[in-house]
């Protein structure tokens, strides 16, 4: 089981204590997602694109400005998790796997992260110099702003955690080498705290504005700076609106020897094999019931190299960029000839059509929409029903609370797996499909129904209908920068972007953000 990375690590030894039995694999470092995984819906409302399906726009990576505040900034762009020298506190708590985000980046970031990880397992002092060199170079090779997350929130959510959210930068800043002393035209004189070498790749942010560079020179001539250097490079300060200030750190986002090689740099995409039937007549070849005309005569030298079912087996594994090769080949020879010979021309054009036709119709299928699972009931959502909540830290004070009120209500909403186990102790309960509870595909309402015979539908929602995030970031404590203490605990705020309006409800240290009509 994959847990939550909303989940403390005091949940998380409860969660161990409570499933001994099972392996559990816990998130330690890498991007953060704003919203629960799953009740994200930000990317879909605004863009069309489900982040459910594997196609997330990263709104949460984009700009808002808060009506209450008159700024703009990233109110929901999460700092990366690192949970650091703490890792050796989930071995210690018996988890079985941990996770490294490793989607979309280079073999360096994945080298240097599982080393930087795998010292500290071992035993490996902190702040030895094996372990500083691991850990700045995973920086170097990728690291927004860090944060050890949820790891020490305990039970109450993020209240009074320490700030997960970056509002200033949504990207990567890798580690600071240095000052800026003063700007010029064209010029920079900047004060180096770490080494740094011509090619290295270097970052400037300064309020809302930022400009990567590469090092192309250096005032004294040599190719390199070492730490406690002040050295006059070439600057983009054409990039800003207003010249960065005195102490505005330098970044450096990249080394220039830091790629590592890939053992294969040409892996081939995967096909997908096809058991192919042909026959030959003394006219045509026939390619899975369909024929093509095809000159055929006896031929001259025979070999088994010259074979048919060797020249065919030979032209159809050649797929070029098609979806699809050659899996099993099959062949009848249904011509008047013992031995026949069939142009090689001829053949490589049929094999062209045939992918071509197979490629075809494999790209109808993917642009086509999935097919409604048989069986699926859609119901209005009954005005007395009662939603159970998609997210819940206490699952007995849940099950109680649907206890009482299901005496006074025509239906229960389950929005979580968890809520079937309730359903289940309660046949006499009308039960629905909620928004949140996935249903649409026939595997998952096949088992759902066997589950729960009281299922009476599914409830269908409009994107536009479902809140953007449900989050256990509190918006007013993490993007506004606002201290718990004195909190009502029940805040709503307003975002615009794009001519779109937003609002934010933060309720109990969770975080509501609804598309606003």
């Amino acid at each position: 089981m994959v847990l939550a990375r909303e989940t403390s690590l005091e949940e998380i030894r409860e969660i161990r204590k409570a499933c001994p039995d099972v392996e559990l694999k816990v998130f330690i470092h890498g991007a953060l997602c704003y919203g629960f995984s799953g009740l994200c819906m930000a990317s879909e409302n605004i863009t069309g694109r489900s982040a459910n399906r594997g196609e997330c726009a990263q709104i949460c990576r984009t700009w808002f400005n808060c009506k209450e505040t008159g700024e703009d900034f990233w109110p929901f762009s999460m700092k990366d998790l690192c949970v650091g020298p703490d890792v050796v506190k989930f071995a210690e708590a018996g988890i079985d796997s941990l996770k490294v985000e490793g989607r979309m980046k280079g073999p360096e970031y994945v080298y240097w992260t599982a080393r930087y990880y795998s010292l500290l397992l071992d035993g490996a002092d902190p702040f030895s110099e094996e372990v500083r060199t691991a850990e700045e170079a995973m920086r170097i090779a990728f690291s927004r702003e860090t944060t050890k997350g949820f790891m020490f929130t305990g039970k109450n959510g993020s209240m009074g955690s320490e700030n997960m959210v970056c509002t200033t930068y949504p990207s990567h800043i890798g580690i600071q080498v240095g000052k800026i002393d003063r700007v010029l035209n064209g010029k920079a004189v900047i004060r180096f705290s770490k080494p740094v070498a011509l090619r290295d790749g270097l970052l400037v942010i300064s309020g809302r504005e930022s400009a990567g560079f590469a090092l192309s020179d250096l005032s004294n001539g040599r190719s390199f700076a070492a730490p406690g250097e002040t050295v006059t490079v070439a600057f983009p300060s054409s990039a800003f609106t207003k010249k960065p200030q005195s102490g505005t750190p330098i970044m450096c986002t990249k080394r220039h020897n830091s790629p590592l090689p890939l053992l294969n740099e040409n892996i081939p995409l995967y096909k997908k094999p096809l058991a192919i039937h042909t026959v030959l007549t003394d006219n045509a070849l026939i390619v899975d019931s369909q024929s093509w005309p095809l000159s055929v005569q006896e031929a001259e030298k025979v070999s088994d190299g010259n074979s048919p079912f060797s020249v065919l087996t030979k032209i159809f594994s050649a797929s070029d960029t098609s979806f699809f090769t050659l899996g099993e080949l099959s062949f009848e020879n249904k011509s008047s000839f013992s031995h026949p010979f069939m142009p090689l021309s001829a053949l490589k054009q049929i094999r062209r059509e045939f992918y071509s036709r197979e490629d075809a119709s494999f790209s109808s299928y993917l642009a086509s929409p999935s097919p409604e699972p048989e069986g699926l009931t859609y119901i209005s959502k009954p005005s007395d029903s009662y939603q159970a909540p998609p997210v819940a830290f206490d699952e007995k004070k849940l099950f109680e609370t649907l206890d009482t009120v299901a005496t006074s209500v025509s239906a229960i909403g389950l929005n979580n797996i968890s809520h079937v186990a309730w359903a289940q102790k309660h046949p006499e309960v009308p039960v629905y499909a909620d928004q949140f509870l996935y249903v649409y595909n026939s595997e998952a309402l096949k088992l759902l129904k066997s589950l729960l015979p009281n299922l009476i539908g599914c409830v269908r929602t409009k994107p536009g209908e479902l809140p953007l995030f449900i989050s256990r970031v509190c918006f007013r404590h993490h993007a506004l920068k606002k201290d718990c203490k004195g909190c009502s605990r029940d805040n709503t705020y307003h975002l615009s972007q794009n001519g779109n309006s937003y609002t934010v409800h933060c309720k109990d240290c969770m975080t509501y953000v609804e598309a606003s009509r």
